[in-house]
């Protein structure tokens, strides 16, 4: 683990939760289309039936996004081992740090602006996680 300070590695895990929920959020607002799906996705979502698709497998991801950081601060009971744990974290790196550079390249400056940001700092604290 980079980070071996305990109260560091809680503060981090904290700060995913706080991430992973809100993107969660996030997501289950586009789906119920409070939110316009057009600001997601990098802007290249076509339709409804596409968004839904989209949409929802983003809300699945997410909710086992934040079931690994509670088992991985061992605030839930662990389904999988710690070096499975950590090789979900180190493909959570990869995932989100795909997404940043995706989030750059957005046709929606706005997901460029927002969400930019928020996957690069959910790649480094997972990171330091590791």
């Amino acid at each position: 683990m980079i980070v071996q300070n305990e109260i560091v590695q809680k503060k981090i895990r904290i700060i995913l939760l706080v991430l992973f929920a809100a993107v969660f959020v996030f997501h289950f607002l586009v789906l119920i289309r409070i939110i316009p799906y057009t600001i997601v996705w990098g802007g290249r979502l076509q339709n409804l039936e596409q968004m839904y698709i989209f949409e929802v497998v983003s809300i699945v991801l997410n909710s086992f996004f934040l079931f690994v950081i509670l088992m991985e601060g061992r605030w839930i009971r662990g389904y999988f081992s710690t070096s499975v744990l950590k090789g979900i974290l180190w493909g959570m790196i990869v995932l989100f740090s795909w997404n940043t550079f995706g989030n750059l390249n957005a046709l929606n400056s706005f997901e460029s602006l927002v969400f930019t940001p928020i996957t690069f700092l959910i790649a480094l604290l997972c990171f330091l996680l590791v």
